[in-house]
């Protein structure tokens, strides 16, 4: 078993949202937008949680494509996130309705772009390397997750 330290989250201000999270000897702040409540200081969760993603799968990439020894200039990862409300869970796909939750459909969208010289072979094995991420791996099967990579 894998074990980590703690990561120890702190909101201090009972009228604010801001939250100083420690991951190990680093600090990352989290808050609200204005509209909710916040003071709109930091990212909200969510963003941070998708952040994440996108960090994660640019790293794996680079990973493999050290590991392959294949030159590139650039791997950048665009995430976009929907929650769509679901009225007929019938049209959807097989796959779409396993995603449903609380009559919404949740799915993220990490759209890769990578500046190299790749052919299509090397592309469609990027693409499979972008979904090996630990934090994909986390969230998958909790909201549907489609990826797509694309050269510069």
């Amino acid at each position: 078993m894998t074990e980590f330290q703690p990561i120890v989250c702190d909101l201090d201000n009972p009228d604010e949202y801001l939250t100083n999270v420690t991951i190990n000897d680093h600090h990352v702040y989290f808050d609200e937008p204005e509209s909710t409540g916040g003071t709109d200081k930091a990212p909200t969760p969510m963003q941070m949680a998708l952040g994440s993603l996108g960090a994660c799968i640019v790293m794996t990439i680079k990973i493999y494509l050290d590991m392959k020894k294949w030159p590139f200039k650039s791997v950048h990862c665009a995430i976009r996130y929907s929650k769509d409300k679901v009225d007929d869970p019938e049209q959807l796909t097989e796959e779409e309705q396993e995603y449903v939750r609380g009559h919404f459909l949740h799915t993220i969208s990490a759209v890769v772009t990578v500046d190299a010289d790749f052919d299509d072979k090397q592309l469609e094995r990027v693409k499979n390397v972008a979904g090996k991420c630990p934090v994909h791996k986390l969230m998958e099967g909790s909201v549907l997750i489609g990826d797509e990579v694309q050269l510069a």
